[in-house]
């Protein structure tokens, strides 16, 4: 009857008049997968079941499934807010009761979006605001990945800690640079969030941000003073990905703010040598423009113009020995030419 909603067959059979046929009733009888009338109420949505059943003296409001589901960790992730609402109502609930994978109500309803779920919960006194589920992901951090701005705003003004990071080093500021959700990026910018902060293997905000083409966010970063030639584990700085992936504005951007042209990472590829390799003419000729050395070689010997020579792109070819690249014996005699892949 919870289960479907049939508010007045549960009204019934908790308040029989024939009290000796309903004295035993188990209220917190569960399934074999650990689901209660409770339980199944809240996950579906039914809130005036839900209502009959907090107000039963013998619920047990945090009992949790098999999956450590508990009845507000359904309704929050779902977004039924008139239940979240009644079941923080009771006395006894626990808001930080975390699932199987850690998630809390509040992280799940944080990274559904379900705003008014998020400022329902924020109300209660006991609830961990910057609890982090297994994987390391706080309320805040998954709000600000999936770019709800809202909650990201709600979870900042209640004192969320903005640089947490998770267990990879990811904070909120570098899952937003890197799905490229520009407004909560100036949002937690302006919440002073740490523009180069990194991560386990050095990835910053602005790096990510440069690497999957986010122009706007790489912008309003530059614009908050990230470090231009902060350098991964492996070397590569927001240059050299800008340039091997072909992102001509964030190139030119990045150049404008006085990235170091000549950069090299660990194995020894310039953003010259990378974008001469991939075809990408516009972004070679704004290196050239920065005086980027063109004989620069790599740790295998290879130099922009080997590459392009060796990948049949004539274009770059041209422009490289025209910036004064020096043809060498590694450049194959029988390459037949081929077309530029411009950006």
């Amino acid at each position: 009857a919870a289960s479907l909603g049939y508010d007045t067959i549960v009204n019934l059979l908790l308040n029989h008049k024939d009290k000796d046929k309903v004295k035993d009733i188990k209220i917190n009888l569960q399934t074999k997968y650990g689901h209660s009338a409770l339980i199944l109420a809240a996950a579906k949505g039914h809130d005036q079941v839900v209502e009959l059943l907090v107000d039963h003296k013998n619920i047990d409001i945090n009992l949790q499934n098999t999956n450590k589901e508990s009845a507000l960790i359904l309704a929050a992730e779902r977004g039924y807010d008139l239940i979240v609402n009644l079941l923080l109502k009771h006395e006894a609930i626990n808001t930080n009761l975390q699932d199987k994978n850690g998630n809390s109500a509040l992280i799940l309803a944080a990274a559904k979006g379900h705003d008014q779920v998020v400022k329902w919960l924020l109300k209660n006194t006991g609830i961990d605001i910057n609890l982090q589920n297994k994987n390391g992901i706080s309320a805040l951090i998954w709000a600000a990945q999936q770019g709800h701005t809202q909650v990201v705003e709600v979870l900042l003004q209640h004192n969320s800690t903005v640089d947490l990071q998770d267990y990879q080093g990811n904070s909120a500021l570098i899952w937003a640079a890197k799905q490229g959700r520009y407004q909560v990026v100036d949002m937690l910018l302006k919440n002073n969030s740490t523009v180069d902060l990194q991560t386990e293997n050095g990835s910053s905000a602005l790096i990510w941000a440069a690497f999957n083409g986010h122009t706007q966010v790489v912008e309003v970063l530059l614009q908050h003073n990230s470090t231009v030639d902060l350098q991964t584990e492996n070397g590569n700085s927001a240059l050299i990905w800008a340039a091997q992936q072909g992102h001509t504005q964030i190139v030119d951007l990045l150049l404008k703010n006085n990235s170091t042209v000549d950069l090299q990472n660990k194995i020894g590829d310039s953003a010259l040598i990378l974008a001469a390799a991939e075809g990408h003419t516009r972004i070679v000729e704004l290196l050239l423009q920065k005086n980027s050395t063109v004989d620069l070689q790599n740790k295998n010997g290879d130099s922009a113009l080997i590459l392009a020579n060796n990948r049949g792109h004539t274009n770059i070819m041209n422009m490289l020995v025209t910036a004064g690249a020096v043809l060498n014996t590694k450049i194959k005699d029988d390459d037949d030419g081929g077309d530029d892949d411009d950006d």
